[in-house]
């Protein structure tokens, strides 16, 4: 019977050592993304980083960790065991004004998702990824850095998000409170689309019917019926590329019957690595478009924009140093926007000085052949800005 009762005490003692190191294995908790980014990058005293000049294109490799995903490997993270967490990898390789590619490929007029076989026309804006930190400084004042990839970079804190930016202006460090983001490579490049490179891109035009359509016309030629507003001339510094009919796709363009689509007229501008944007458009019911058709507005905020009325003005690119957005509705079933990568002050300015004048008729000037003709790619006859 002894030798039942100790055969039994052992397994029993076995088992509680076996409960106890499960229990023990199941309490390391998981790192939080900012104990993951300490022990990627520590910060360090904040020293002078001399500025340099913005590159005109650039390739930045990301590890990007989701905050609570881990593989279960134990590291020593913030002063504790945790469970590390598992980061995936990303790329941004962007050539300034307008082309990008990574999860998603950007061109002018133009953009593909990772997972698609083709591009389809796209609202034409900057680019929301290329982030300008010396564009739209953080209101702080930051006291530490961190030596990312053997690039410096300085500590930035806008709300409960932190943002590391080297001395060329790139974003080597994001860390909002669900995802972190820390470069793993950065590669600087002297590529660059020039506003001719630009515009002979677009020559020809194009036009599809499951893709959208974006055709350059005379940039003294705006739809009939209604009132146009354009700038009398570029922006100072600024060059035009051209004056286009746009018209992306959406569900309302899939839908063959729908009278909900947009289209709209659009100037692009540049400068090299800068751009600025002034669409004009409606939809063919002359219902008013939403953030829904024209994308959201981070920190919206209204802004008098002086003939054309209130407006508004806010982030259409992604976190704080995205590209800003002005947008109006100077009357019923129209809107306006002026966005670009420039300061909000100077959007404002350009929309306030925008001339307006009668409505002529469009002159296009391209000859496009990709793809079947859409009977309603040619919506912006029939919607004035």
């Amino acid at each position: 019977m002894s030798s039942q009762w100790a055969r039994c005490a052992s397994v029993a003692l076995c088992a509680a050592i076996v409960a106890g190191c499960t229990s023990g294995a199941s309490s390391v908790k998981a790192e939080t993304l900012r104990e993951a980014l300490e022990r990627a990058a520590p910060e360090q005293p904040l020293h002078r980083i001399a500025d340099v000049g913005e590159p005109s294109s650039y390739r930045i490799e990301y590890a990007r960790y989701i905050a609570g995903r881990t593989a279960g490997k134990i590291v020593r993270s913030g002063g504790h065991k945790r469970k590390a967490l598992t980061p995936t990898h990303i790329v941004r390789d962007v050539v300034r004004p307008f082309n990008e590619s990574g999860t998603v490929s950007r061109r002018l007029g133009f953009l593909r998702e990772a997972a698609g076989a083709t591009s389809r026309v796209s609202l034409v804006r900057p680019l929301p990824d290329d982030a300008r930190p010396r564009i739209y400084p953080a209101d702080d004042k930051p006291t530490r850095q961190r030596t990312v990839v053997a690039r410096r970079c300085t500590v930035h804190l806008v709300g409960g998000d932190e943002y590391c930016v080297d001395a060329a202006g790139l974003v080597l460090v994001a860390r909002t409170t669900k995802t972190l983001e820390v470069a793993d490579k950065v590669t600087i490049g002297h590529e660059r689309r020039s506003a001719d490179q630009l515009r002979a891109a677009l020559a020809n035009g194009f036009i599809n019917v499951d893709r959208g359509s974006i055709r350059p016309i005379d940039p003294d030629s705006a739809p009939g019926g209604a009132t146009d507003y354009s700038l009398d001339a570029a922006p100072e510094g600024f060059a035009l590329v051209g004056r286009y009919a746009v018209v992306g796709l959406s569900r309302a363009v899939l839908d063959r019957q729908s009278r909900k689509v947009i289209a709209g007229i659009v100037d692009v501008y540049v400068d090299g690595l800068n751009t600025v944007v002034v669409e004009r458009g409606g939809k063919l019911d002359t219902s008013n478009a939403d953030e829904g058709d024209l994308g959201s507005l981070g920190e919206q905020h209204d802004v008098d924009l002086g003939a054309i009325g209130t407006g508004v003005a806010g982030i259409g690119g992604e976190g704080p140093y995205g590209y800003r957005e002005v947008r109006a509705t100077p009357s019923q079933g129209r809107y306006l926007v002026v966005a670009g990568t420039v300061p909000e002050d100077q959007l404002v300015m350009l929309a306030r000085s925008l001339h307006a004048w009668p409505g002529t008729q469009i002159k296009y000037i391209d000859h496009p052949t990709q793809g079947p003709k859409v009977p309603r790619t040619t919506v912006t006859d029939q919607v004035a800005p």
